[in-house]
């Protein structure tokens, strides 16, 4: 066992709880319906000893305990792979070193991982726009999933940014006002067009009749304080969503999952790009 790890959950336990505590005595005005974690004094407690490990807030933090429920999910799978290859490049040849991946002459290249994302890349150098705003940034989108025969709807973009001369938009699925992490098209465009495409979808969504009492925000942030990757970085985001790690389990467990949870989360968007999401269990 991870003793030093096992303290530091510890610690922030206890902070939790003490903190709540504190407020519950000192507060004799406190009614059942205000929830003590989201006083601006336990708020202020929480910038406080997030500031200690230097993880900065430029953004008020939630004052909300929602009430949401899991969601199953169903993947879309691509088993048929030659057949997504034709539609998007036409003419092409099969990659004999690896697995499902395709290319033709024009410098285009496909390839399907674990049977459910798609990543496409173009290597063309000709110059077919000569000015890029995010209306022409999205119209080329919606024009290439049109042409490649996905839907238009259900998504919105989440995330828009410029890095080495790409323009990088981010759709994500949107189920209820909130995202679904798990269900998202990458653009990365510049004037020759688009460069890459990622995209991971879910295809159906049937909500679990029994809802759960999401952590609240503040109380949430605290589990920052054991992540020291997020150490010196700046908060500028802080948004309910959902969200499964299933992914990470490896690409041969991956590949098996045709259907599964998502679950509500807390996602925590750093300054730097960067992303944390902070589940309930």
């Amino acid at each position: 066992m991870d003793w030093s790890k096992a303290k530091n959950i510890l610690i922030v336990a206890f902070i939790i709880t003490n903190l709540i505590l504190l407020y519950v005595i000192s507060d004799n005005d406190l009614g059942y319906d205000t929830y003590p974690s989201l006083q601006e004094d336990f708020l202020e407690d929480v910038r406080s000893s997030l500031a200690e490990k230097d993880i900065n807030l430029n953004i008020d933090i939630p004052k909300e305990i929602p009430s949401l429920p899991f969601l199953n999910i169903a993947y879309e799978v691509y088993d048929a792979s030659e057949e997504l290859a034709y539609r998007f490049l036409e003419e092409y040849t099969k990659d004999k070193s690896k697995e499902n991946t395709y290319y033709n002459d024009k410098g285009e290249k496909l390839s399907v991982i674990g049977n459910k994302k798609i990543v496409y890349e173009n290597n063309s150098n000709k110059e077919i726009y000569s000015q890029l705003d995010i209306k022409t940034l999205t119209n080329i989108a919606e024009e290439f999933l049109k042409d490649k025969g996905f839907k238009t709807s259900g998504y919105e973009l989440k995330d828009y940014r410029v890095k080495n001369n790409k323009h990088i938009l981010k759709f994500t699925k949107v189920y209820d006002g909130l995202t679904i992490e798990t269900s998202y098209m990458i653009f990365e465009i510049d004037a020759t067009g688009i460069k890459r495409f990622e995209r991971q979808w879910i295809k159906s969504i049937v909500p679990n009749e029994k809802e759960i009492l999401v952590t609240a925000a503040p109380e949430a942030l605290l589990r920052l304080l054991l992540m020291e990757e997020h150490y010196g970085k700046t908060i500028v985001g802080i948004e309910l969503c959902y969200y499964s790690d299933l992914e990470e389990q490896g690409p041969s467990t991956w590949k098996r999952i045709v259907k599964s949870n998502v679950e509500p989360a807390w996602k925590i968007i750093f300054e730097d790009g960067t992303e944390e999401f902070l589940k309930e269990y």
